[in-house]
């Protein structure tokens, strides 16, 4: 889960052309449009940002943590993280062990996700809830969450907005997560795109 709860939150976020290269990784069969100019983030980068939230030590601690669960596929950033003021637009896949005997019971399990978010961001909440959609071939999951962001003690409020595809393949799953702005920094025309150029198997 290389950025779950850090996505859901550090990686902060206009609008950019895709470029024609594509990642792929042979070993789990996907690969999917890269976006252009976007900035690829290492594990390194995404743990020493997630300590520029206004959260507890513990609360970072289990988030990263969580984070060890999952292989990072691919992760980007629209700007750099360390000079970028504001929202900062993330992409962001992982892959993971499926733990559920069939597509019913993930679906079902994946029903507390919203309260577990709004533990750490008490404002979470649906904008759409979990429904059954197709991509790269396969059928997935989709749900998307709006929620706000505190930083620098406060001085810094982002409104942002997530949206995720849990996607079944052979024994493990794909988790993307795709950040931007409620308002600024609105990218569902990229994300759009990237979704649709997503081949799997």
């Amino acid at each position: 889960m290389k950025n779950i709860l850090l996505a859901y939150a550090t990686l902060l976020f206009t609008c950019v052309t895709l470029a024609q290269t594509t990642f792929t990784s042979t070993q789990y069969k996907f690969s999917m449009l890269e976006p252009a100019n976007w900035i690829p983030a290492d594990r390194e980068t995404l743990d020493k940002n997630a300590h520029k939230l206004d959260l507890s030590e513990k609360e970072i601690d289990d988030m990263l943590q969580k984070q060890k669960k999952a292989v990072s596929l691919m992760s980007y950033f629209k700007y750099n993280i360390k000079g970028h003021p504001g929202l900062i637009p993330a992409i962001n896949v992982d892959v993971r062990n499926n733990p559920a005997k069939d597509f019913a019971s993930l679906k079902k399990g994946l029903e507390g996700s919203l309260s577990v978010l709004q533990k750490t961001f008490p404002d979470a909440e649906y904008i759409h809830k979990p429904s059954e959609t197709v991509v790269g071939g396969q059928k997935c999951i989709y749900f998307s969450i709006r929620y706000t962001v505190h930083m620098n003690d406060g001085q810094m409020v982002l409104k942002t907005k997530c949206r995720s595809y849990i996607i079944p393949y052979r024994n493990y799953l794909f988790r993307m997560n795709l950040i931007d702005g409620q308002t600024e920094e609105d990218c569902t025309t990229e994300f759009d795109d990237l979704i649709k150029s997503i081949k799997i198997g």
